[in-house]
């Protein structure tokens, strides 16, 4: 039976990372980490940098026509990668 003041390890680390302001960085890091398994191989490649800030993702990428691609199917990758983030952490999608 759980008391009123015990947590879980996981509730603890949210609160810590609520607590500090860090959700945002812990979510871009874990972004970065799994970009390849998350967007596929072929978006991975292409892509420059990884900016997560106020459920905000910014994908910036080397390829114009790529860009354009993911831009029309930016619903389709907001709800795939929300899917497997457990959760829907990131609210919008831009493609630079």
């Amino acid at each position: 039976m759980k008391k009123d003041n015990e947590q879980t390890l996981g509730e603890a680390i949210r609160s810590f990372l609520s607590a500090y302001n860090l959700e945002d960085k812990y979510l871009e890091k874990e972004l970065f980490s799994r970009w390849d398994e998350l967007a596929g191989r072929q978006i991975n490649v292409k892509t420059k940098k990884l900016v997560f800030k106020d459920g905000i993702l910014v994908v910036h990428l080397s390829s114009s026509t790529l860009r354009q691609e993911l831009s029309m199917r930016k619903a389709e990758m907001l709800e795939k990668l929300n899917l497997r983030l457990k959760g829907q952490p990131i609210r919008e999608i831009r493609f630079k």
